[in-house]
């Protein structure tokens, strides 16, 4: 990423931070009512793991690489999320499991949330492609619940959709979270995948270029 452009990027998110903080806090309200309960459609071992369902395994595969936590991802706007940090680089006690939940980004439910991205990327001067929501929380006990965003690096790589697909284009992520908007570098070199760092949480993402 370019010296300016990372410039560009925190001069726009500084001059924003009241009304995104203010969208942003609405949009993790919406969200916050499936926090505590147990991910559905799972399947739970003998011993008591809980897996990502058989019917969800291909899209937790991206270029070869699978993911390396259990979850459910039902994002169809990308080719496929996988997760390369294992569970024991997340911040979790004994007998904890990471997992992660994405599904599409629906704006109508969101409406501030897509206010705030609509923003950001007109005022960047990106083409937005598509947006999803990802959150990274851990199983306890059969209890799933969201992790606090602290700082964790999680490397997560995301299939480029065909029909966003440009060769020699620069990609990055939109992150948009309760705790700020961030602009997540690509760091691989294929027209066909993004992998990024990101942390635990809730948050919504949106690929540009």
């Amino acid at each position: 990423m370019k010296s300016t452009f990372i410039k560009k990027a925190f001069a726009v998110t500084l001059a924003t931070t009241l009304v995104a903080g203010m969208s942003l806090v609405a949009f993790a309200t919406t969200e916050a009512a499936s926090s505590s309960t147990a991910p559905a459609a799972t399947t739970t071992t003998t011993s008591g793991e809980t897996t990502t369902p058989p019917s969800e395994e291909g899209a937790n595969v991206v270029a070869g690489q699978k993911t390396a936590i259990s979850g459910q991802n039902f994002a169809t706007v990308v080719d496929g999320l996988a997760t390369l940090t294992s569970d024991s680089q997340f911040p979790l006690a004994a007998g904890e499991k990471a997992y992660f939940k994405a599904s599409n980004f629906d704006a109508k439910k969101s409406t501030l949330c897509k206010a705030v991205i609509d923003y950001m990327t007109a005022s960047m001067g990106f083409t937005a492609g598509p947006s999803w929501n990802m959150e990274y929380g851990k199983m306890s006990g059969g209890t799933y619940s969201v992790l606090p965003n602290d700082g964790t690096p999680i490397i997560q790589i995301v299939g480029i959709p065909g029909n966003f697909r440009k060769p020699g284009a620069t990609f990055s992520v939109l992150k948009v979270s309760s705790t700020g908007i961030d602009v997540l570098q690509d760091w691989d070199n294929s027209d066909a995948t993004i992998t990024m760092v990101t942390t635990p949480g809730r948050a919504t993402y949106t690929m540009v270029r």
